[in-house]
């Protein structure tokens, strides 16, 4: 498991980071956001989690993870892609893999069918076979910056980190708007406690989503992670400003008070 990249000042960061794994975001033609963390706990729950340790650095180290994209409904897509593109929204993924299965072993011509099925072996943590599809899909595709991003996060998952920051600067290389990417870098940049570098890639995943809660969660995380602590809070108090879903707003709040309290996690 690569290092915790939280400081004592920050740790409020598992709870958001479990947040975050459950937090859905939809961008361009997506059908669904892959959960790569537990599912989040209830306001009931939530407090003996926090009793348990859900805010340590031991914790965050066990849930977060990156944000891959999840499968992609393209122009043209034959009704089979959209029901298996369903099946992995309602998380009946083993049947949607059967979907995707079907439809590349009738042809290989598309670099979305292999994107999609290696979405789906990527939330299964079938990683050897992601980075197939993945790769696959490049070759069919140079410029499908979803899957340039994806196979990083497959690689990263192997714990082969500069394959993972390579891939994902490729990303953003052709996509340079790509929001998610510049999520991602920021996230491995700090798990490699390259705090600063971190830092700015989700500076800029916020000037490109400012009103994503999710992006401001990331930059607050990495602020706490270098000891700004009232931007932090300025941070994560625009997120929850900006969100109704409880998977956010109970984290957010016990991050909050437990900034206020320093002493809340000694």
């Amino acid at each position: 498991m690569p290092p915790c990249w939280v400081s004592r000042a920050a740790t409020m960061a598992g709870l958001i980071l479990l947040a975050l794994g459950a937090c859905g975001r939809t961008e361009r033609a997506e059908i669904a956001t892959p959960i790569e963390a537990p599912p989040p706990a209830t306001a009931a729950e939530s407090v003996v989690l926090d009793e348990y340790g859900y805010t340590s650095n031991e914790c965050l180290c066990a849930v977060a993870s990156p944000q891959p994209e999840p499968p992609l409904v393209y122009a043209g897509a034959s009704p089979a892609v959209t029901h298996a593109a369903l099946l992995f929204q309602e998380e009946n993924f083993d049947d949607s893999l059967a979907g995707f299965n079907l439809i590349l072993a009738y042809g290989d011509g598309h670099a979305h069918d292999h994107f999609n099925r290696g979405v789906v072996h990527l939330r299964l943590a079938h990683l050897d076979e992601a980075i197939a599809d993945f790769d696959r899909a490049i070759q069919l595709d140079p410029t499908l910056s979803a899957a340039h991003l994806n196979l990083g996060i497959a690689h990263y998952r192997t714990r082969d980190s500069e394959s993972a920051l390579r891939h994902i600067a490729t990303a953003i290389e052709q996509s340079a708007a790509y929001a998610r990417a510049y999520w991602n870098r920021g996230y491995m940049l700090g798990m490699q406690t390259d705090y600063e570098a971190g830092l700015a890639a989700f500076d800029v995943a916020v000037r490109l989503g400012p009103d994503d809660p999710v992006n401001l969660l990331g930059r607050g995380l990495a602020y706490a992670n270098i000891g700004r602590t009232s931007d932090a809070r300025a941070d994560l108090q625009a997120a929850l400003a900006l969100t109704d879903d409880p998977a956010l707003i109970v984290p957010i709040e016990i991050a909050l008070r437990d900034m206020a309290d320093p002493t809340a996690n000694d």
